[in-house]
């Protein structure tokens, strides 16, 4: 059964700066969508893009993609996190980290 978080958006700001970092948002996004009703919204910021295949294989997972050109070597946390707010359009926004899983309980 999936938990009804229609009305929440998960907020993901990242640059992908390793395998394990790679892995680590697909375990997120596998979960995510497993376990929650939800929206995700995932902001990638860099050279180019290392996740637009693996999002697009969550096409009909209320995933939303966005890819910005990003050639600074400081990642603008906070600025990106601002660029995904203003794209929210749900009562509630989790500002999630890609590292990081959070156990559901029944």
């Amino acid at each position: 059964m999936k938990h009804d978080l229609t009305e929440t958006t998960f907020i993901i700001p990242l640059r992908i700066d390793s395998k394990d970092r790679l892995n680590n948002l697909y375990c997120n996004l596998a979960y995510l969508t497993k376990y929650f009703d939800t929206n995700v919204i995932v902001l990638e910021a860099d050279k180019e893009s290392k996740v637009e295949k693996l999002i697009s294989e969550y096409k009909d997972k209320n995933i939303t993609h966005v890819f910005l050109n990003d050639n600074n070597s400081y990642f603008h946390r906070t600025k990106f996190l601002n660029i995904m707010l203003d794209m929210v359009k749900t009562k509630v926004t989790v500002n999630y980290d890609v590292d990081v899983l959070f156990p559901v309980s029944a």
